[in-house]
């Protein structure tokens, strides 16, 4: 999924020392219940509604000229502008994102395909193998393109094959670097800024996982009343907004 919480920060003035999730049924609501999310700094809980799925069984994934089509069997709405992709297995790079919907067949929905970009953290080339340590989930075989590096400034406008993905399970991601080949004098290990972007247009393979519609998700915030002013004892997210939420929070602590 994407790491909200990384990209956008949070404010200065935010400490959260510890929270997991747990299942809490309330069939009054729903009768699959809701997770609930405690113990943020002894105050705070926080609800979310279930997921509303739309696709339950996404067979393909092929993206040609900006246009994303994933098929599967399919429940859309005419009022769903939105898809939240999840559980691929083999185009992991999608997983966790929310795409616009353009339209939507019985066995397919078609939607702009996201640019997917990666920061770059460090350089290094030793005897033609170039590693990038940056926080991504890609696939080997799958190119790559460089823009606005400050340092290792030859890569610009480079485009490279990945050729090995590593792991890091201390990370939220799960991934730290990928590797290419790439003709060069040794450089590094350098410090950088800049971004890579997976060239994903062409891409077609089967797949699976599910599409849900963060149209219906609806988050909960709860506070202890006696620690909070009256203003900030409940509030609710709706939509995207909740689904962008969920996402930081089972980043952050899932």
């Amino acid at each position: 999924m994407p790491l909200n919480a990384y990209e956008a920060g949070w404010q200065l003035n935010t400490t959260i020392h510890a929270a997991f999730w747990i299942y809490k049924p309330d069939f009054t609501f729903d009768p699959k219940g809701k997770e609930i999310m405690v113990n943020v700094n002894n105050l705070q809980y926080i609800e979310a509604n279930q997921p509303t799925i739309r696709m339950p069984q996404i067979t393909n994934i092929a993206i040609t000229g900006g246009l994303l089509t994933i098929t599967g069997v399919n429940t859309f709405q005419p009022s769903m502008s939105a898809a939240l992709i999840n559980g691929l297995q083999n185009a992991t790079f999608l997983n966790g994102v929310i795409v616009p919907v353009s339209g939507a067949t019985p066995t397919s929905i078609t939607a702009t395909a996201p640019t997917i970009v990666a920061p770059v953290t460090e350089i290094q080339i030793i005897s033609d193998v170039l590693t990038v340590t940056a926080r991504q989930q890609w696939v080997v075989g799958m190119t790559v393109t460089f823009s606005g590096l400050v340092n290792a400034t030859f890569l610009n406008g480079q485009t490279v094959t990945i050729t090995s993905v590593s792991q890091n399970f201390y990370d939220p991601s799960g991934y730290a670097s990928f590797t290419a080949a790439f003709t060069n004098a040794d450089y590094g290990p350098s410090n950088e800024i800049g971004t890579a972007i997976l060239n994903t247009n062409g891409y077609t393979n089967a797949d699976s996982g599910t599409v849900t519609d963060p149209r219906e998700r609806t988050v909960w915030l709860y506070y202890d009343e006696t620690s909070v002013s009256t203003s900030q004892r409940a509030y609710e997210l709706h939509g995207i907004a909740a689904q962008a939420f969920i996402d930081d929070m089972e980043a952050l602590f899932g």
